[in-house]
């Protein structure tokens, strides 16, 4: 996307118009144009108008979008940052989104020992949290830890039963191991 285009799409002034269309580029994985677009929008004097909620979300997308793009330690540097400010520590979901992008770029740096205590932390704290089960999961899987993958999507299913895809992969596991 040209800078002009973004240029031209930030002129508008409705900033939950500007969310949304943040929003459907990352929903759609164009992981570049996420990062160009969130940071012109940062760089506006927009950014004036963009509240806390705003705030996060948008570098909730940008540490995703660093780590999708390979650049893990960016998506890493920026969720570390917002774990330490407190309107996140004060948010429960908004924690919990920033510790997944901690624990996902400390896997893709194969800091599986970190990527462990940082969630077993976590699920100290959040027992019943099953964003942070998944990951934790995921990331077992990731490791051929298959055993250990199926016991956390359990747990998670335990709390959340409407997972069921979860399910189908507890049996695609169970049929490897």
């Amino acid at each position: 996307m040209s800078d002009r285009k973004i240029e031209e799409i930030i002129d508008q002034e409705d900033i939950v118009y500007l969310m949304s269309y943040g929003s459907s580029l990352f929903a759609s994985n164009k992981y570049k144009e996420t990062i160009e677009f969130h940071e012109k929008l940062l760089s506006s004097n927009k950014s004036k108008k963009i509240d806390l909620h705003q705030d996060a979300e948008i570098h909730y997308r940008l540490s995703y979008s660093y780590i999708k793009l390979e650049d893990t330690e960016k998506g890493l540097e920026i969720a570390e940052e917002y774990l330490q400010k407190p309107f996140i520590i004060e948010q429960p979901h908004l924690k919990t989104l920033f510790i997944q992008m901690k624990a996902k770029a400390l896997a893709k740096m194969k800091k599986f020992v970190e990527v462990a205590i940082l969630l077993d932390r976590a699920l100290i704290e959040t027992p019943r949290n099953i964003i942070l089960w998944i990951e934790l999961g995921d990331i077992q899987q990731s490791q051929q830890n298959y055993q250990m993958a199926i016991e956390c999507y359990e747990k998670a299913l335990e709390i959340n039963p409407s997972f069921t895809y979860l399910q189908e992969i507890i049996e695609y596991l169970k049929k490897g191991i």
